[in-house]
């Protein structure tokens, strides 16, 4: 199950990552969204919009590839796509093409709540996996992609009160 949370961090960054054109204008905002957006004011707003959605989609799929990052990625999809839905659930009225991109952002809450139960987990009890067990215990893979897929791999211990006191399978001097 190891495979699951980076696949739907992936997916959530990607649906993160759809209204990016948005950046490129008003055409492009009228596509996304339905409505018109003449004023300057407004266009700058949402245009910015569109690349803050760039940043969260970016994190949430370097996440996906560095698990140090997921606990961040995680929160701050959530408080994305959640403040999204309260607002639009508080407002209501709204047309078509926002009652989809509801329903979009529904999904990918579950998603981002499923993948955050290995990180809750992992706040719980511990480390479950090979990295955040050599992470939590103070020692430093000597090679994390290896480490990764679950491989023995050498390790040495830091004892930060006495550097010379490294154990495990090598001494550092």
């Amino acid at each position: 199950m190891r495979w699951l949370s980076p696949i739907l961090l992936a997916v959530v960054g990607l649906i993160h990552l759809l209204p990016v054109t948005g950046a490129l204008g008003a055409p492009q905002l009228q596509r996304l969204y339905g409505v018109s957006v003449g004023d300057p004011n407004l266009l700058v707003l949402m245009q910015h919009r569109a690349v803050l959605f760039a940043i969260v989609g970016g994190l949430l799929l370097a996440a996906a590839f560095k698990p140090a990052w997921r606990t961040l990625a995680i929160a701050v999809g959530v408080l994305s796509v959640g403040s999204f839905l309260l607002i639009a659930w508080s407002v209501g009225g709204y047309g078509a093409p926002i009652r989809k991109i509801v329903w979009i952002d529904a999904v990918a809450l579950g998603m981002l709540v499923v993948a955050a139960l290995p990180e809750i987990r992992l706040m719980k009890t511990g480390a479950p996996t090979k990295t955040a067990e050599a992470t939590a215990s103070g020692a430093l893979p000597m090679d994390p992609a290896v480490d990764e897929v679950g491989a023995e791999v050498p390790t040495v211990r830091f004892d930060a009160r006495d550097p010379e006191r490294a154990t495990g399978d090598a001494r550092v001097r």
